[in-house]
């Protein structure tokens, strides 16, 4: 099981390069045969190589199924959930602060 740590591998390629790159990687390390730890700005290539994403914040890591897109998809819809989740505890201690001062 081989490990690759990649820190902006696209800054210096053209199109051709990058899309070469990517392709070699997959075939290179197919899901499930190695880990590739990818740092970089390139979102088309991160979807190309990523099969999970970790989102490191707040002094935890989060991980997300599939590449780039799929994770933007699903940040968006866990912050939806806790802003809704939020919302609804605010409604509560706003209900519970009225029965208090009655």
């Amino acid at each position: 099981w081989d490990v690759l740590a990649l820190d902006e591998p696209t800054n210096h390629l053209d199109v051709e390069g990058i899309a070469w790159l990517a392709g070699h990687l997959n075939k290179r390390w197919p899901k499930n045969s190695g880990g590739l730890m990818v740092v970089t700005h390139d979102r088309w290539f991160l979807d190309e190589v990523s099969t999970d994403t970790w989102e490191v914040h707040d002094g935890t890591v989060d991980q997300f199924e599939g590449g780039y897109a799929a994770y933007v998809l699903q940040r968006v819809e866990r912050d939806r959930l806790a802003a809704a989740a939020e919302a609804k505890r605010q409604n509560l201690m706003r209900k519970e602060l009225a029965w208090l001062r009655r």
